[in-house]
């Protein structure tokens, strides 16, 4: 009976020596690295996650803003990081896919210098007009800027922006002569909208929105392919150009080479965040909606918007030296 009772001992130890050990970040605080300004939606869903990982693993987490070069000096920065962890990245698609069709000398290859980890969310982008422009919605908008051949102006945060390439295929696929002005930032874009000296902008929904509601810009859609859940009157684009396609995924990545344990313990670790009720308030405040998808899901996002945007960005010409 002892033998049997021995022998039952040794199986159970045997069986959890065998389980998988929670994979462990190393000692000291780990960087969430945004390369962007302080402020932004990448910045804000970093700092919500940061927050959520700092309660769960009762470490630090510390978000670094490292903005410049359209995103380039912050990613290299995680491209060329130890892959332990202690170094990730919350990117977004500009970075990775629009900067090396239009950079030449790139510090890091954008899909292959990063180990994707969790595609985190989509932030809603909205298609917004001075209310000087001709009444309707977005077919009328559409029609009678037909009739307009470079008459109305559009502003974008700066020439080969996101928001410079997802209007002009707005463009290209709705048969339209616009005029791009380039501002250095959205912030003074949307200042020129408001008065009235440009007609057109894709923005984020959270900017938008409050001047949207106090009268002073006109929403027509949304630019992803379907109606987003907080704008759920509001018709996306795609439903007047079948196949018009902008959408800002967000992201985490970690450096080359991050372990395929710790690359889906953090992603089990970002999924749980994004379905608390509490993190969902926050992210539709921010308009961002959840996409909670694993690393395979995310390469293949990379993957499927570098072939959509390397055709748009040469028909424009786009680029920056």
């Amino acid at each position: 009976m002892l033998r049997i009772r021995l022998a039952r001992l040794a199986m159970a130890l045997a069986a959890l020596l065998c389980l998988p050990a929670q994979a462990a970040f190393p000692e000291g605080p780990v960087r969430i690295i945004v390369p962007w300004a302080p402020g932004g939606s990448a910045d804000l869903l970093a700092r919500l996650l940061a927050d959520a990982f700092r309660q769960h693993y009762n470490q630090a987490f510390v978000v670094e803003n490292r903005s410049g070069a359209s995103g380039n000096i912050g990613s290299d920065l995680v491209a060329k990081a130890k892959p332990d962890g202690q170094t990730l990245l919350l990117g977004v698609m500009s970075t990775h896919v629009l900067n090396p069709l239009m950079m030449e000398n790139m510090p890091f290859d954008g899909v292959d210098d990063f180990t994707p980890i969790a595609s985190v969310g989509v932030s809603t982008t909205v298609m917004v007009v001075h209310p000087s422009v001709a009444p309707g919605g977005l077919k009328e908008f559409l029609d009678w800027a037909r009739t307009q051949p470079n008459r109305i102006a559009y502003g974008t945060s700066g020439e080969g922006s996101p928001t410079h390439l997802g209007t002009a295929l707005l463009a290209q696929r709705a048969g339209l002569s616009l005029v791009h002005v380039p501002y250095r930032g959205g912030g003074p874009a949307m200042a020129d909208l408001l008065g009235g000296q440009i007609q057109l902008m894709l923005t984020s929904a959270n900017i938008a929105l409050p001047h949207v509601h106090a009268g002073k810009l006109r929403l027509l859609a949304v630019s992803e392919p379907k109606r987003a859940a907080i704008l759920a009157d509001v018709p996306a684009i795609n439903e007047i150009l079948p196949g018009y396609d902008y959408s800002l995924y967000l992201g985490l990545f970690g450096p080359r080479g991050l372990s395929r344990e710790l690359t889906l313990q953090i992603n089990a670790d970002v999924n749980r965040t994004m379905t608390r009720p509490d993190v969902g308030q926050k992210l539709a405040a921010m308009g961002i909606e959840a996409t909670n998808q694993g690393p395979e899901a995310l390469a293949r996002i990379l993957r499927a918007e570098r072939e959509k945007w390397t055709p748009v960005v040469k028909a424009i010409g786009a680029a920056i030296r």
